[in-house]
């Protein structure tokens, strides 16, 4: 049964079901098993007490379709653990026999925010106590941060929507989205009414300092444009054969956007794709099949037992490498025009074959050689190469 406590924290004395225990909705819970990374964690915290309040550390169990996680809270009853965002929807909670868990809720204005898995401990993070700077719907939330600073990262935001929509012919709209940036790493959230990509404020003004090129503004890229497909009805998430599509149109966005004014890390991007499919040739894969082998994670992670692990990662990560090559060389066909007449055609169902047939004269209906798609993407790799000494136009 619940109790609503005085301090608003909902008191759990059998085993419910978590989302109930916090007060999120179904539809929230949703939303974010599918939005958020798959390396994201979503963080649970909470006191565990006896009945009569006395404080507790005894072990109990969060226990989610395919997986589960062991909590043990503190001498002072306190926990917090991280979980999936994908084990939001089925997880439930199983306090010890004789025991209260008192979860906090969920609060829809609070950004609970959180660092790989590995990392710890995780932050949350109040939206009131980030300053921000916006423009129309698109809004710039910051920590610590000289306002010319965040001005400045609007100003690009603004950039990449008119970028975006020129270039590639996707209209990221006028629905809320923002970014805010951070001092330390977080993984990315969507929550109520507006999708939020959290960024390390140092990655997105110095993108090319230390080993690796920060790729900050290639996710937020391809995160909003998902997100402006998302919005115009093309759940393609719930449609796995859309996938190609929609990741493909996705990270050509940010690829556009980054070999413009971020080559070194468009460089680094293509080379990746490029291992993920010598990856998959080295295990005897020699043919792409994207209707079959580019599934959404409902699907992918339902198989994994049967093909392995390491299968399924490797097929998953090539998908990305071929789904961006198939939009590139379809937006080398059709140009923005193209693109936007396929966005009408899967808005009206079509399959993902007869759309890049129609809209651009491509077919996906045979398997791809994945040998054709490596030297393709690595003499891409090396035509940006040479060309990037030569200035681009500052955003």
């Amino acid at each position: 049964m619940l109790h609503l406590a005085a301090l608003c924290l909902i008191l759990v004395t059998e085993p419910i079901k978590l989302t109930d225990g916090m007060g999120m909705s179904d539809r929230i819970a949703t939303g974010l098993a599918s939005q958020l990374p798959e390396t994201a964690r979503w963080p649970i915290t909470g006191t565990l007490t006896l009945e009569d309040g006395t404080p507790a550390d005894a072990t109990f169990n969060i226990i989610w379709a395919g997986g589960s996680k062991q909590v043990s809270p503190d001498a002072d009853g306190t926990f917090r653990t991280l979980i999936p965002p994908t084990a939001l929807t089925t997880a439930t909670i199983e306090p010890p026999p004789g025991h209260l868990v008192s979860l906090d809720p969920f609060k829809g204005g609070t950004m609970q925010i959180s660092t790989s898995p590995d990392a710890a401990p995780a932050r949350d993070i109040d939206a009131d106590d980030l300053d921000a700077v916006s423009a129309g719907t698109t809004e710039v939330l910051s920590e610590n941060l000289p306002q010319t600073q965040a001005i400045a990262a609007l100003a690009e935001l603004e950039h990449i929507r008119g970028y975006v929509d020129a270039a590639i012919g996707v209209d990221l709209g006028t629905q809320p989205f923002s970014i805010a940036l951070l001092e330390t790493e977080a993984a990315s959230i969507a929550f109520p009414g507006r999708v939020l990509i959290p960024v390390k404020a140092e990655a997105w003004f110095s993108p090319n300092t230390g080993p690796r090129p920060s790729n900050a503004r290639w996710i937020v890229t391809h995160e909003w444009t998902e997100t402006a497909l998302n919005r115009a009805g093309l759940r393609y998430r719930d449609e796995p054969r859309l996938r190609l599509l929609g990741d493909g149109i996705a990270e050509l966005a940010s690829f556009a956007y980054t070999t413009r004014y971020q080559p070194e890390f468009a460089i680094a991007r293509l080379e990746q794709y490029a291992r993920s499919i010598a990856d998959l040739r080295r295990s005897g894969t020699e043919l792409y099949d994207p209707s079959t082998m580019f599934l959404g994670r409902s699907v992918s992670t339902a198989g994994a037992a049967s093909r392995g692990r390491i299968g399924s990662t490797a097929q998953e990560a090539a998908g990305y490498a071929v789904a961006f090559w198939v939009m590139h060389q379809a937006h080398l066909q059709a140009g923005p025009e193209g693109v936007r007449r396929m966005i009408g055609l899967m808005q009206e169902g079509e399959r993902s074959a007869d759309v890049l047939a129609k809209a651009a004269g491509v077919s996906s209906t045979t398997p791809l050689a994945l040998s054709a798609i490596e030297r393709g993407i690595k003499s891409l790799a090396e035509t940006i190469a040479q060309d990037r000494d030569e200035p681009a136009d500052a955003p």
